[in-house]
């Protein structure tokens, strides 16, 4: 009778359902999606609202967490899913936006501290290093705490006295968060953007610059920051060039946040001994 006996604790211990798998917790699995996708804008000095640096941070959030990056509001990434891929693409995986809501669900376990990776050394100052240039906006714009968005135009004079060639640049908007939506930054080959100002280094109003029948050089429609831009260098033989008088316009979208603020950008631009060689082409649709 022991055979048989045997037999029927086999088929017993099979039917018994596999153990669940243990849900996520923030040390092994959340964090390294934080670290990569939400660090860089939710940090001190970032363009977002409220830190994600740490287990306490984010576990505070976690319903609000598990909601955005369900609906793929965040973290912001507009292109569609495609073979396609992007530098600096921040679009998160299927799974890994399941694990936020398996997080949630659980309550939102640590995890082993002594596990956790230690939070991203973000830079507090410019994000490629010291630039070759800083340029500066003259003179602060008074942005009202309501009303409608405002667009606005700084001219910024390089003042070089010979062509230098730009690999990369970084703006630095200032404002508190959510006040510029984005800016860009528009090369003048004529160098005549000042004389539309409203008064010297105060730069002037307007979105449409008529940059299809107008001075400005295709490069500009390249140069572009908003909220979680991360900066890096032109692809080989891009670095686009800077003459003599070429006067620079940064194009910023601002939108009131409820108190007044002052808004002075600046400007940072990286140079590289390598001549342009390769010419971007604006086909606009």
């Amino acid at each position: 009778m022991r055979a048989p006996r045997m037999h029927l604790a086999a088929l017993l211990m099979a039917a018994l359902p596999a153990a669940a798998a243990p849900p996520p917790d923030f040390a092994h699995q959340i964090a390294p999606i934080v670290y990569r996708a939400c660090a860089p804008c939710h940090r001190p000095g970032g363009t977002a609202p409220f830190a994600l640096l740490t287990y306490a941070d984010v576990s505070k959030r976690v319903a609000q967490i598990a909601a955005v990056t369900r609906t793929r509001y965040m973290p912001p990434w507009l292109p569609e899913p495609s073979s396609v891929s992007f530098e600096g693409e921040r679009r998160l995986t299927d799974e890994e936006i399941r694990a936020f809501a398996d997080w949630a669900a659980a309550g939102a376990p640590e995890g082993s501290a002594r596990d956790a990776l230690l939070p991203p050394q973000l830079p507090s100052d410019w994000q490629l290093g010291t630039p070759d240039l800083v340029l500066e906006a003259p003179a602060a714009l008074d942005v009202p705490a309501v009303g409608p968005d405002l667009y606005w135009n700084f001219v910024l004079k390089p003042n070089r006295s010979a062509t230098a060639y730009v690999r990369a640049m970084e703006v630095r908007p200032g404002g508190g968060p959510g006040l510029v939506h984005h800016a860009n930054l528009l090369v003048d080959r004529i160098g005549s953007s000042h004389n539309r100002e409203i008064a010297p280094g105060k730069g002037f109003g307007g979105m449409d610059l008529e940059i299809m029948r107008s001075p400005f050089d295709p490069p500009g429609n390249f140069l572009f920051w908003k909220p979680g831009s991360v900066f890096h260098q032109e692809p080989d033989g891009f670095a686009w060039r800077l003459d003599p008088g070429d006067e620079l316009v940064l194009n910023v979208h601002l939108r009131p946040t409820g108190k007044l603020e002052k808004l002075k950008p600046l400007v940072g631009l990286y140079f590289t001994d390598q001549r342009q060689t390769r010419y971007p082409l604006l086909v606009q649709l």
